[in-house]
């Protein structure tokens, strides 16, 4: 999957996943190893469709910028009671959170004018 990687990162302008930049000319680079395993696993070891999966990725991670989200300030009245954040300090003292919005007011949000941009 190296070589494809090396064409899908040039192709895209891009090689950051999960946090993770992308090595493109080293197999000894343990965490693109990583990725590139996830994906793999994730598709049954199917490498098109594992490609497909990891292009499609960071595709929409060029387009919406997930690293630089987290560092915006959200309103807490708008957002209390729609879901439940999930806080981890990871080892390093960082704050790892995930937002699980509840179904339905998902469903709402996708439906309405404001949608989810926020």
């Amino acid at each position: 999957m190296y070589i494809p990687l090396q064409n899908l990162m040039r192709e895209l302008a891009h090689h950051e996943v999960w946090g993770i930049n992308l090595v493109d000319d080293n197999i000894k680079h343990l965490p693109t190893r990583l990725v590139l395993a996830k994906f793999l696993q994730a598709s049954n070891n199917d490498t098109e469709e594992a490609l497909k999966r990891l292009r499609s990725t960071m595709i929409w991670r060029k387009r919406t910028k997930p690293r630089e989200l987290m560092t915006h300030v959200y309103c807490h009245e708008k957002f209390a009671g729609i879901g439940f954040v999930h806080n981890h300090e990871d080892d390093e003292g960082r704050v790892v959170a995930a937002f699980t919005i509840f179904g339905d007011i998902y469903r709402g949000l996708v439906n309405s004018s404001e949608g989810l941009e926020e």
